[in-house]
């Protein structure tokens, strides 16, 4: 009789922790852009951009897969000319946005790190190469790895490595081409959040 109070007085043992849980990821993004056009063959254009802002909601799908769906928006890039050793950047600014959707997976649930992969598409208000006229949209294909600090089921820090192989509009110029896919890749740095938190439920 004792034994079986004893027993029950124990917690019960907590159902297994998901992956990934309902947070929003804002961070800061740093990216670093491919080859995008060239001009005559003398020159690779691409763009150029400071730090931006990348806005991700993170969604459970099953207990070791997520999915994320973000975006992100470098305000202030310019266009950049490669010839050789001479760099030169255009003293126009453009804005330069992603959209993406991905999977996310992990070992095991606690394990911090993660790996993803998925697709997006990227549009600037202009083309890498500087004089041409019109928006440029770009579809890439995404992938990458991230870090989380601590417990990813709460508020922490979230550093993650993105890279995008993208595909160059084309301006449909004369002497001008877009360069085949080209390779860009971003840092990002972050603060987890919350949007519900996952209440751990007994085993029956």
């Amino acid at each position: 009789m004792l034994a079986a109070a004893s027993v029950d007085a124990q917690p019960r043992a907590e159902s297994p922790t998901r992956a990934f849980e309902r947070a929003a990821i804002v961070s800061l993004s740093r990216r670093y852009f491919g080859g995008r056009q060239e001009a005559h063959g003398t020159g690779t254009a691409k763009y150029q951009a400071p730090l931006g802002i990348d806005i991700t909601v993170q969604l459970p799908w099953s207990r070791r897969v997520g999915i994320d769906l973000g975006a992100t928006f470098h305000g202030g890039a310019r266009q950049r000319l490669d010839e050789g050793t001479d760099v030169r950047i255009s003293a126009v600014t453009l804005s330069h946005a992603t959209v993406r959707g991905a999977l996310a997976w992990r070992f095991k649930p606690f394990v911090p790190v993660y790996l993803f992969a998925g697709g997006g598409v990227a549009r600037a208000t202009r083309f890498a190469l500087s004089g041409l006229q019109g928006n440029a949209t770009e579809p890439e294909l995404n992938f990458g790895f991230g870090v989380d600090q601590r417990r990813h089921s709460g508020t922490g820090l979230r550093l993650r490595y993105l890279a995008s192989v993208s595909y160059p509009d084309d301006p449909h110029v004369p002497g001008v081409k877009a360069r085949g896919p080209t390779y860009d890749w971003s840092l990002q740095a972050g603060l987890r959040l919350p949007l519900f938190r996952h209440l751990a439920r007994s085993t029956p």
